[in-house]
């Protein structure tokens, strides 16, 4: 389903979603995303919400780096659809396993992907990771914004003699 967005008037389609863990079903979830969005012919996609994987081994803290193939699966629709990962203005990990010491696992499970194609109509993006309460999984926030115009660069030319 398409939405039309207050600031560009543009349509733009929203996935939000919880991955699962179980690989088959990671696989599952993924192709059917793919699939929607192709007989659609959707634009100017974001997709939020669990991803249950890590891009880069800089997201976890703790336990064993994995490379595991849905991580493949996520950049190549993120490299089909021309998609930016948009990070967290501040902290780094949106999930903790809770534990205290050298048990302790955190990572950045939980994203806004979007395509820059509809940040090319002029919107800045921003997100934020909200405090936790009860859940392992910190909240999320996008903003989205129109750029703002601050007018010509100021230019201070000095001369050298």
């Amino acid at each position: 389903m398409q939405h039309i967005s207050r600031e560009t008037r543009e349509a733009f389609s929203i996935f939000n979603v919880y991955v699962p863990v179980n690989a088959g079903e990671k696989k599952q979830c993924w192709d059917s995303i793919k699939l929607m969005a192709e007989e659609e012919t959707l634009r100017n996609i974001i997709i939020a919400g669990d991803l249950n994987i890590t891009l880069s081994s800089s997201e976890k803290r703790g336990d064993n780096i994995v490379r595991e193939p849905a991580r493949e699966w996520v950049e190549d629709i993120m490299q089909d659809w021309d998609m930016l990962d948009i990070k967290p203005l501040k902290g780094k990990y949106t999930w903790s396993n809770k534990r205290i010491g050298p048990g302790h696992i955190a990572a950045r499970l939980d994203r806004f992907l979007i395509q820059s194609s509809y940040l090319l109509l002029g919107l800045e993006a921003r997100m934020l990771i909200l405090p936790c309460s009860v859940s392992d999984h910190k909240p999320i926030k996008l903003e989205l914004s129109a750029q703002r115009n601050f007018g010509p660069i100021p230019f201070d030319s000095v001369l050298y003699g």
